[in-house]
């Protein structure tokens, strides 16, 4: 089974200044702007056309692009992988309340405006 920590090590030698790939090294988090909407411009129409074979291989393509620019942020302006991570389980959890606090939502709708009602609130704190 491939973890998160398998795919990191694998970008850390595709970025490794001496024997990694020419071009991951040359990377700025600029750069990968047009890769990234790439693909998720591909997983898009993985999802329309229903091609779950597409669908599996563009998430991975839309992971790695995601994962390589947790490396550029890390290396380019000190925000290691592992706080992106802790921020958005935070946010998750915060805009979740009718599941990780007190409030109740028995409907797809109902947790829609519980959704959008703690992130306006956390928005204004």
């Amino acid at each position: 089974m491939t973890t998160i920590d398998d795919l990191f090590e694998t970008l850390a030698a595709l970025r490794h200044p001496e024997t990694g790939c020419h071009w991951d090294r040359s990377q700025s988090l600029p750069d990968m702007l047009k890769p990234l909407r790439s693909e998720v411009e591909e997983l898009a129409e993985a999802i329309g056309n229903d091609d779950t074979e597409s669908m599996a291989e563009e998430l991975g393509d839309v992971l790695w692009n995601v994962l390589f620019l947790m490396d550029l942020l890390a290396s380019e302006r000190g925000v290691a992988p592992h706080d992106v991570m802790r921020l958005v389980q935070e946010k998750m959890i915060a805009r979740h309340p009718h599941v990780f606090g007190d409030e109740t939502a028995s409907t797809p709708e109902e947790a829609l405006a519980a959704y959008k009602a703690a992130k306006e609130r956390l928005k204004n704190t």
